[in-house]
């Protein structure tokens, strides 16, 4: 029997210690017409999202955040509907849309930050590229996708963020985990909050080509 390569990033944690701290807090969230679902640790976060449109131009193109008042965390899921994303990697749209969109300074758009935090002064520390994992596709349905981290700090707090993003046929979505920290390394501990998202986060209602 084959066993999966799955980093823990990808893994929903299922052992005795994460079901006891975090199970009674766990809601599913499913958007059908963004064609998404996965858990949502309520602690930090409200189960309904505040929606921001962005290109028309696209079938579909916006940006869920899912955020609490006084939560220093948030969650954002952003959904890209469009013929040409059959035909393109989803890399490209961290490291070339981001990239393009840092040379203009607007680093609000780049780290898709809510609205009650945007003008923060924005430090970088440091951005790894977490790689894909073929099992990882195959056990959510995925045709493609990549995960990336970033260490920065917002104003003097430090964060750590993991964005999956990942496409099946003509639809992307960019998934990200946004977390304070007290340290600029990536331990394990920090691997929780995306393993949460991550590892049960998949495409619904998509039909089979």
């Amino acid at each position: 029997m084959h066993e999966l390569n799955i980093p823990s990033f990808l893994r929903y944690p299922d052992d005795p210690f994460s079901e006891k701290m975090f199970r009674k807090q766990m809601r599913q969230i499913q958007n059908d017409r963004c064609f998404y679902r996965f858990m949502l640790y309520t602690g930090i976060a409200d189960p309904v999202p505040e929606t921001e449109g962005q290109f028309p131009l696209f079938e579909i193109h916006e940006t869920h955040y899912y955020t609490k008042k006084k939560s220093r965390s948030w969650y954002s899921v952003s959904i890209m509907k469009d013929r040409s994303v059959a035909d393109n990697t989803v890399c490209s749209w961290v490291e070339k849309a981001d990239r393009f969109t840092e040379m203009f300074g607007i680093m609000d758009q780049v780290l898709r930050t809510p609205a009650p935090m945007r003008g923060k002064t924005y430090q970088e520390v440091a951005v790894f590229d977490l790689e894909e994992w073929p099992d990882y596709n195959w056990i959510h349905g995925f045709d493609e996708s990549h995960v990336y981290a970033r260490v920065f700090y917002l104003d003097r707090q430090l964060y750590k963020k993991f964005i999956l993003v990942a496409k099946k046929q003509d639809i992307s979505w960019r998934v990200e985990v946004n977390t304070p920290s007290e340290t600029e390394q990536i331990i394990p501990p920090d691997f929780v909050p995306a393993g949460q998202t991550f590892g049960c986060f998949c495409p619904v209602g998509i039909r089979s080509e």
